[in-house]
């Protein structure tokens, strides 16, 4: 019997409104360290919101939420998580900055140390190697495609040298071939690195060919399930309507 992996996220029981207006209500579920978890759900359902507590930028009305075992607004613990918010990349367009310089600003929040400089380097370095793009060092962040810049921002994620990567729909305005090479990349990160992610999407065929497990948002959690468990289920008529159908494309 394979032994059970380490929770690396816990939410129990966590309601959450913006001003007295209900957003989230009595949401439970457990990330295993290493899962690849997609975040689903209709707009206005409480996903970016859910993203918002676990990073401790909102506090829960309710409940209880913990990251690798402390409360997520905790300032030292936050370099133990990478985020890619939503957008992030298309805001890039005109910012005066170097790929080195954008990788860089992701090692802002670690502790100061006494080698500190070295080990900067080493760790933006790494993470420009993992995610491709050490050939752009030098360029102008502007100047890259939608997936050249997305996978720099991964690139400063990854310079924190997380546990856990939280990406909130990422590849808006990203076009298809880059988003089938971000989708590879991103499994291979799983795979190979052990690294924890937490996937928002409206993309319903990439949480069935991707993910490990789905969690479904709307107001309450409507399901938290394996990937195939989800595509046999009636998650989507509860979601969206019961008029729609998953239709997956194995291309």
């Amino acid at each position: 019997m394979p032994m059970k992996k380490e929770s690396i996220i816990t939410v129990e029981d966590v309601s959450f409104s913006f001003e007295k207006t209900p957003v989230l209500k009595d949401i439970t579920f457990r990330v295993a360290q290493g899962d690849y978890l997609g975040i689903i759900g209709p707009n206005g359902g409480g996903k970016s919101t859910l993203i918002k507590l676990l990073l401790g930028l909102l506090q829960p009305d309710s409940g209880k939420i913990r990251i690798l075992g402390k409360d997520p607004s905790e300032r030292a613990h936050r370099h133990f998580i990478g985020y890619v918010p939503q957008r992030m990349a298309g805001s890039l367009g005109y910012f005066p900055a170097t790929v080195d310089e954008i990788v860089r600003s992701g090692r802002f929040a670690q502790e100061k140390c006494e080698n500190c400089a070295t080990d900067d380097d080493v760790a933006v370095f790494e993470a420009m190697e993992v995610a491709g793009v050490t050939d752009l060092r030098h360029r102008l962040i502007g100047d890259l495609s939608g997936g050249q810049r997305q996978r720099v921002l991964i690139a400063r994620a990854l310079a924190r040298r997380p546990k856990i990567l939280i990406l909130d729909e990422p590849l808006v305005g990203v076009d298809s071939a880059a988003q089938s090479a971000f989708y590879e990349f991103l499994k291979k990160l799983n795979r190979d690195m052990g690294l924890t992610i937490l996937f928002v999407t409206h993309d319903l065929d990439v949480i069935a060919r991707e993910a490990g497990h789905v969690l479904c948002l709307n107001y309450t959690m409507l399901c938290h399930a394996r990937s195939a468990e989800f595509i046999q289920g009636d998650y989507l008529g509860k979601m969206y309507g019961e008029k729609v159908k998953f239709v997956t494309h194995n291309h």
